[in-house]
Order: structure tokens, then sequence, then C-alpha cells
């Protein structure tokens, strides 16, 4: 460059490991008010005080009628959405940190590792150290 010889246009490219929510981002678009707030609670409580009955008791309608609209709304159940959560979480803290996978489980809000190991293969198809080792860079 010094000698203004010209170089090659050469791209760089570095995948992301995920996006990072901001607050802006967090406003939950369903016109049902007692699904939003659900979500809301469910994406924002820690996870290891977060059932299906602390979610119902956030709004003022019954089980029942929560999960009909759940399931209206969003192609799913409560528990199936706590669920995504826990596992998306669970993901990112296996990528940016070393926690042990026994630690994570525990943040997450399985009550045992090995069921938090079998429910991530069956929801991903890889354990979670498999997980780790594979997706992250460097």
């Amino acid at each position: 460059m010094m000698r203004r010889a010209s170089r090659p246009n050469k791209k760089i490219i570095v995948p992301s490991l995920h996006v990072v929510e901001r607050r802006s981002t967090e406003t939950v678009a369903i016109d049902d008010p007692d699904v939003a707030a659900a979500l809301q609670l469910i994406h924002t409580q820690s996870p290891t005080e977060l059932t299906v009955d602390n979610v119902v008791e956030s709004t003022c309608v019954s089980r029942r009628i929560l999960e009909i609209r759940f399931r209206k709304l969003l192609g799913n159940t409560i528990l199936r959405e706590i669920q995504k959560v826990r596992i998306e979480r669970a993901k990112r803290l296996l990528l940016e940190t070393d926690y042990s996978i026994d630690r994570i489980a525990e943040i997450v809000g399985f009550a045992t590792s090995s069921y938090f190991v079998q429910f991530f293969h069956n929801e991903l198809g890889i354990t979670p150290s498999k997980f780790r080792r594979e997706m992250r860079v460097g």
C-alpha cells in the first residue's frame, strides 16, 4: 500500500452468534393483552421461577382460556413458549460462557442437568457439549 501497489479487495465475513435484543425490540406485537402480558413475562422472568402457573397468574383469565388463546395466536402452548426461551438462553450461555452444563441447566430452570441434556438433544439433535464445541468460533 505504501508503494501504491494495488491490492485486491478481500471480503472478510464473520458469522454472528446471535442477535442481542434491545429494550426497543421487546414490545410484543399481539393484539390480545393477556397473551402479550404472558409473553412479556416469559421473556423477562428468571427461568428458575418461571412456571405455567406463574404465567397464568400474571393475567386476568383462566389457564384454559389463556392456553386456547396461545394456541390460536402463536400455534403453541404456554409451556412450549417457556421451553423455547429456556433453550435459547441455554444456547447463548453455551456460546458465551465457560459455565458447566450443570450450571447452565440450573440457570435456565431445569431441575437436573441430565434432563436438560436430554431435552436439549431432543430439541436440537445435538448434546449441549457438542453444540458448544461445534458452534463456538475460535
